[in-house]
């Protein structure tokens, strides 16, 4: 540090020095990314640690995080990229069907379940990736929250987040929960056969984001922290009181943020389109058995028919506790909507009668 801000360039006497400093800080910092890297993958805090402390006494902690979290955020991009790449998706049934220049990328006819299955495996496997580096976040965080600088004494996230700049639990979720919602939005716009999919087969969708929810509370127990927006340093004042604190870091502390909501709002424009196909479906039978110049009632068969649609819808949201309160709520609809076609019924009886 003693030659921080002076150009020392052109002295012979130091030059060689100079450059045998520059090649082993240069190695240090490869050596310590090698060992960050490798024990964020394995879970081990000692390896974690004492890359940071080399960091942290290189001057680069800060800057090497947010390295660190931007290449999760665009390794994660890829992955939803490739998730979703229509062309990868088809590829089986187009080695089958080759077409000219210019033929659009789409399943054929004969193809389409294979195509969805090749969605859903690659939505599976998409979960498990950001699982797996949430679990690697969330550990980097709780090193960071614990370790401190022996000889300041300072604790290393109080690097991270001076100057009011967020925690990297903070910035890594919202990077995630913006790329999932803006990828799904850009892939459904561009291919009919996954907004379809995304449409058609909610409930699976919802129930996979379910479950990564779910996994990711596993987790939480193992890591001592607090999980905000803030990202205000007097949160880790009392770091004792902090490692006997087991907070679940994906739920807030304020009421200004909701992790889960913010990942399910990714699925909003899914769950629309889903709940209004539902109560067609719902709508359908009873508009059927009620035509507008009919006059008898309907018979026990088609009473059978709407029961079991609505059996059936309700069966299928029960993977979330929302949907089928979502779909509840149609069920609700379609039985007033029974109510209104019986009493039209009835007048038109009596007005003939009469």
């Amino acid at each position: 540090y003693l030659s921080q801000g002076i150009d020392l360039s052109g002295i012979e006497v130091i030059e060689n020095d100079l450059l045998f400093i520059a090649r082993a800080r240069l190695e240090v910092e490869n050596q310590a990314k090698r060992l960050l890297e490798q024990g964020v993958e394995t879970q081990n805090p000692t390896q974690v640690g004492t890359a940071l402390q080399v960091f942290h006494n290189l001057g680069t902690l800060k800057d090497t995080i947010t390295s660190v979290v931007d290449g999760y955020c665009a390794a994660l991009e890829e992955n939803i990229n490739s998730a979703l790449d229509i062309k990868v998706l088809t590829q089986p049934s187009q080695s089958a069907v080759r077409g000219g220049p210019g033929r659009s990328t789409m399943p054929t006819p004969g193809n389409t379940a294979a195509f969805r299955a090749s969605l859903w495996t690659n939505m599976e496997k998409l979960m498990d990736h950001i699982c797996a580096i949430c679990v690697q976040v969330q550990h980097l965080q709780k090193v960071l929250t614990k370790k401190r600088d022996p000889v300041s004494h300072i604790c290393f996230i109080e690097e991270i987040v001076k100057d009011g700049q967020p925690e990297i639990l903070y910035t890594f979720w919202n990077s995630v929960t913006q790329k999932l919602s803006s990828q799904f939005h850009t892939a459904t716009n561009s291919s009919m056969f996954l907004k379809q999919a995304f449409e058609g087969e909610y409930p699976k969708l919802l129930c996979l984001y379910n479950d990564l929810w779910k996994r990711l509370q596993q987790y939480s127990p193992n890591i001592q922290g607090n999980f905000n927006a803030s990202g205000t340093p007097d949160l880790y004042v009392d770091l004792q009181h902090m490692e006997d604190d087991t907070q679940d870091i994906f739920i807030p502390k304020k009421s200004d943020y909701d992790p889960e909501k913010a990942l399910k709002d990714s699925l909003q424009p899914y769950e629309a389109a889903y709940l209004s196909k539902s109560l067609s479906r719902l709508f359908d039978p009873i508009n059927l058995v009620f035509p507008p110049s009919g006059r008898n009632p309907p018979s026990s068969d088609e009473l059978d028919g709407i029961i079991k649609t609505i059996a059936s819808e309700l069966n299928v949201a029960a993977v979330d506790a929302n949907l089928t309160l979502a779909v509840a709520k149609n069920v609700a609809k379609t039985i007033q909507l029974y109510g209104v076609k019986s009493e039209q019924l009835v007048s038109s009886s009596l007005f003939c009668k009469l």
